[in-house]
Parts: structure tokens; sequence; C-alpha cells
């Protein structure tokens, strides 16, 4: 087969900046499901408090599927606070909790609340 022959399939995403706004959110939407009926459940009070983490490879939609989940957050009416993790965090449970009071509080006072 020649390169002239050769089909080439671009990338639709642009991985270098992730998605911010719902209407250019695509795939991963079943993802995305299964976290805000989480969060509805919260809201109605039959659920419980969710922690959620989000793993995946480089580039695979991680930053753009968390802020599908802030904006539907913000929607509900529920604190979302981000944290990234790092060896220098889960290394050592104190610091890890310590963190993640330190990231809540700072969300916290970023919203006014």
């Amino acid at each position: 087969m020649t390169n002239e022959s050769r089909s080439t399939k671009t990338n639709p995403y642009d991985y270098m900046r992730p998605v911010t706004t719902p209407q250019l959110f695509a795939g991963r939407v079943s993802e995305l499901k299964v976290v805000t009926e989480e969060i509805d459940k919260l809201v109605s009070g039959s659920g419980l408090p969710l922690s959620c983490v989000l793993a995946g490879e480089r580039r695979v939609g991680k930053t753009s599927i968390l802020n599908m989940i802030e904006e539907y957050c913000r929607e509900q009416n529920v604190l979302a606070a981000r944290l990234s993790l790092d060896n220098s965090i889960i290394s050592d449970s104190w610091n890890f909790w310590l963190t993640v009071l330190d990231v809540t509080m700072n969300t916290m006072k970023e919203r006014g609340i």
C-alpha cells in the first residue's frame, strides 16, 4: 500500500485544550451520566456523599469530564473540589486528608460559602 492510497484518520478532539462548555462536550457521556446520577441522588437525599476518582492515561479526556462534572455540580448547588493527586500527597495519609481539607476550604472560600 502506498502512502497516497492510505486513508488518514484525524482525531476530532482537541487534546491540548480540555472542553469547558457542555455544548462542546462529546464522548464519555456514559461515564459522565454515572457521576451525575450519583450527584442527583445526593441532592435528593437518597444517596450518600460522593467521592469520585477519575483515572486514566494522558489526553483521554479526564479534564474535560471533570469540567463537565464541576459545571453540573454548580447547576445543582453542590460543592465540587478538585484535587490533583501526586506521590507527595498520596504517600502519607495525614498529608492527604490535610490537602483534601485545604482544597475544600479554599473552594468554599472562592464560592463565598
